[in-house]
């Protein structure tokens, strides 16, 4: 066989099989082709009938529907009302701040009164228990003092009075001292230097029920200090002139209604 023959019959089967695989590679790209032509066609319909609408991005102050409107409304018209209701709140408490002071304060000034009532109180009591027992509207000079101040005397007089719900008394005290005076003893008449003024005691009013005045008008402005107008007693003060060349060595006081006598009081003085 010759040589040309022979080469020819060797290489005929490998064309064939050239052939085959060359077949195959087309079917494989046919196939790779309509798998991915199936897969983009499947990916068109999701994208156009199938993928979910995304959310939409709510705007503010912007409702969608009218429902969500009135819902809006409604919260607007909530937050208006508990502003309303927190400046309400607000103006209680200053209010309630403010009365907090003012009975603190009203607490106070009672609290001073009654200890003001409970003094007086004490007082009353004492000067009750200074009274002596007596006839009804008798008189007497409960206490007197009388100090050396310079070329005058200075006196205080208690003059006190038994009884209640008895007419108001109305007198005039009445001084005189005993003394040397030009080395011979003298009684003289001792007067006011100065409208010192009729102090009544401030318990008074309290003991008899009506108050005396504090003070009294005499017919000569020297003589106040020297009038009595009272109920249950009276507390008066004053200055007396001492005469020129006097040395007093006792002081006495009389208790004058009209021109009766009601009680007389002498003091000593010291040398």
């Amino acid at each position: 066989m010759p040589v040309a023959d022979q080469a020819s019959l060797e290489a005929a089967p490998a064309a064939g099989r050239a052939r085959r695989r060359r077949r195959h590679h087309d079917y494989a790209v046919f196939a790779l082709g309509a798998v991915a032509g199936a897969l983009l066609c499947a990916l068109a319909l999701w994208l156009l009938f199938l993928r979910p609408e995304p959310a939409a991005t709510p705007v503010t102050g912007v409702a969608a529907t009218p429902e969500e409107r009135a819902l809006q409304a409604n919260l607007q018209q909530k937050e208006a009302e508990l502003r309303f209701l927190r400046a309400q709140l607000d103006t209680a408490d200053g209010q309630i701040a403010i009365e907090q002071g003012a009975r603190q304060s009203m607490e106070q000034s009672m609290r001073a009164l009654q200890d003001e009532i409970g003094g007086l109180r004490e007082r009353l009591a004492f000067f009750e228990q200074l009274l002596p027992p007596g006839p009804a509207g008798s008189v007497g000079v409960r206490g007197m003092d009388v100090k050396l101040q310079g070329d005058a005397l200075s006196f205080t007089t208690l003059v006190t009075r038994q009884g209640q719900g008895l007419p108001e008394f109305s007198g005039m005290l009445r001084f005189s001292a005993t003394g040397l005076q030009n080395g011979n003893p003298v009684t003289l008449a001792l007067h006011p230097v100065t409208a010192a003024g009729s102090a009544v005691g401030a318990d008074a009013g309290a003991v008899s029920g009506s108050n005396a005045p504090a003070e009294v008008q005499a017919g000569e402005a020297h003589d106040a200090a020297l009038v009595l107008r009272f109920d249950q007693y009276q507390r008066n003060q004053g200055v007396l002139a001492i005469p020129p060349g006097f040395v007093p060595e006792s002081v006495t006081v009389q208790v004058l209604e009209g021109d009766s006598v009601r009680a007389t009081h002498t003091q000593q003085l010291p040398l």
